[in-house]
């Protein structure tokens, strides 16, 4: 084994490849959170995902937490709050 080799594999990842991890492809993303693609295409449609594509790869690809983070169920108000009661 040379020295470069050696140090070739002792270096960090590139930043872009840890980014990149991160991105999904549609179809694979459809079935990790049991959602329809077209679901997901809606979503790039209306501006609440980023739609990514690599290079020759003809595949869309999604970032997986940015979809996780829309997929999470949010209170609509707070339980905590007195709902106005009917026969006020």
């Amino acid at each position: 084994m040379s020295a470069s080799s050696r140090d070739a594999s002792s270096r960090p990842a590139p930043i872009y490849s840890r980014r990149m991890s991160r991105q999904i492809p549609v179809a694979d993303a459809a079935k990790r959170f049991a959602i329809d693609q077209s679901t997901i295409y809606r979503y790039f449609r209306r501006g609440l995902l980023t739609r990514y594509r690599r290079g020759m790869d003809r595949r869309t690809y999604v970032d997986e937490g940015e979809l996780r983070r829309l997929l999470t169920l949010k209170p609509t108000h707070n339980p905590n709050d007195e709902s106005p009661s009917a026969d006020a």
